[in-house]
């Protein structure tokens, strides 16, 4: 069924966790236009927006989901990133703030503002998060992988390949976004572990 909104934003993310970024993107589109109230595809297509570096469509898209789902955690996530990469700061840090209330201060969410808080500088907001996170740190195929990104994103790469290796040993779902994720991609490529972590996951080239 080409029409089918779940399949199209399925193939979105497949096609992300490729690099294929404008092919993915025009997968999120199609499940948007078939159903514009299914608030996963609009979600998702913000990432996808975001991975590809396309901040200005990423900020709309996180909008046209919060007006869809005002609650939904990820669309203020997701917006929060895209303003903090726009250089939009005084909004970023806002919406870090209504997901991290929403969420009720959900760890997955904690570790995901600490990467927008590091992208806007912030070092002492990620420094009390990772802390926190590395203490109470088990092997729950989640949190390694966000810990990783937080001190790629505070350029720590030493500390980012330690959590990535931990995410890989705890076969972490999140690592075949390895080469999709923008901050990843931005503070990590440059170093031979990076394809060589990659060409273990499997992905490819």
């Amino acid at each position: 069924n080409p029409d089918l909104p779940l399949a199209l934003v399925v193939l979105d993310l497949v096609l992300l966790a490729g690099g294929r970024f404008e092919e993915a993107i025009a997968a999120g589109k199609r499940a948007v236009d078939l159903d514009p109230l299914y608030n996963f595809a609009s979600v998702m297509l913000s990432v996808s927006y975001y991975d590809a570096g396309q901040f200005d469509n990423a900020i709309e898209q996180s909008r046209n989901s919060l007006e869809i789902e005002p609650g939904n955690v990820l669309a203020h996530m997701e917006l929060a990133a895209a303003c903090a990469a726009a250089g939009q700061r005084e909004t970023a840090l806002a919406e870090c703030e209504k997901a991290l209330a929403l969420s009720r201060g959900e760890a997955f969410i904690r570790l995901q503002t600490a990467t927008i808080y590091a992208v806007m500088g912030e070092s002492g907001k990620v420094r009390t998060i990772l802390e926190e996170a590395e203490k109470n740190w088990k092997p729950d195929g989640v949190s390694s992988f966000w810990i990783a990104a937080a001190h790629a994103c505070l350029k720590e790469k030493d500390a980012a390949f330690e959590w990535l290796e931990k995410a890989f040993q705890e076969h972490a779902a999140f690592l075949v976004y390895l080469k999709a994720k923008l901050y990843l991609r931005q503070n990590l490529q440059e170093d031979p572990r990076f394809d060589a972590l990659a060409k273990r996951i499997g992905i490819p080239d």
